[in-house]
Formats: structure tokens, C-alpha cells, sequence
């Protein structure tokens, strides 16, 4: 009998020192810097996103297929695929180019009720050997 309660007490104290454990392990997540994100068109926070519209009046230029390398604080930089109308004669008529290009977040702004937001994005591409960098204002 005794060496029952023995097994009980000593299961018992690594249960507790279990949970004591993971508490620990918990406790710096919570005083983790806020997130920064993006607002979407439909005000909706997005963070690390593959794909965005860009243009929210007419969707003529979003960004697909990116993949993050960099997601900070205060910067965020990927590679994907920037897609744009040309307009050409007119944006009704254009076609949409894709573009292979490097994507760079920045210029923050602190918006009540949502946070800490990405305002631009900054894209760098090739086109016929020239590098263009492009830059758009994001939904905020």
C-alpha cells in the first residue's frame, strides 16, 4: 500500500512539474512585440499572405504565389509573382503581365483597432534586361 501512495505522490509531482513547465514555456509568447500585418480590401488583418489585391478599386494588380523569407516587426520581404493590368488601350481592353519579383513591406502605421500595418510594398523586377522597382500603397 505504501508503495502505491509512493508511485501516486511521485506521478502526481511530475504532473505538476509538467504544467509548471509548460506555463513557463507559455509566458514569453504573451509578451511577444505585436504582430505587424496587412489590411486586406475587405478589412480584414493578413498576415505573411500568398496572395493580395493590391488595387482595391478595380483589382487590375494583386501579388500571388509569395513565399516570405523575411516577416518582422517593422519590415517584410518575399518572392512571388506581380500581376498587373496594362492597360493597354484602355484597363478595360489590357492585358495582365506577370511579373517574377522580389516584394518588400514597409512604411508602418499605427491604425486604432487593428494594429500596426504595412502601408507600401515595394516591387523589383526585370523587364528586357532593365530592373523597374514599383512601389503601391496598401489598404489601411
Amino acid at each position: 500500500m505504501q508503495h502505491i501512495r509512493f508511485r501516486l505522490a511521485v506521478t502526481m509531482l511530475g504532473a505538476a512539474l509538467s504544467i509548471a513547465g509548460l506555463a513557463g514555456v507559455a509566458s514569453p509568447a504573451t509578451a511577444a512585440t505585436p504582430a505587424t500585418h496587412l489590411m486586406t480590401c475587405s478589412k480584414h488583418l493578413s498576415s505573411e499572405p500568398s496572395k493580395y489585391v493590391l488595387s482595391c478599386a478595380d483589382a487590375n494588380a494583386w501579388w500571388q504565389g509569395v513565399t516570405w523569407s523575411s516577416w518582422t516587426p517593422t519590415s517584410a520581404s518575399g518572392h512571388g509573382v506581380l500581376v498587373e493590368n496594362n492597360c493597354t488601350p484602355s484597363c478595360a481592353a489590357g492585358k495582365f503581365i506577370q511579373h517574377s519579383a522580389t516584394v518588400t513591406l514597409g512604411k508602418l502605421l499605427m491604425v486604432k483597432n487593428y494594429g500596426k500595418l504595412f502601408t507600401e510594398a515595394y516591387f523589383r523586377y526585370t523587364v528586357k534586361g532593365k530592373v523597374v522597382t514599383q512601389a503601391f500603397g496598401l489598404a489601411y
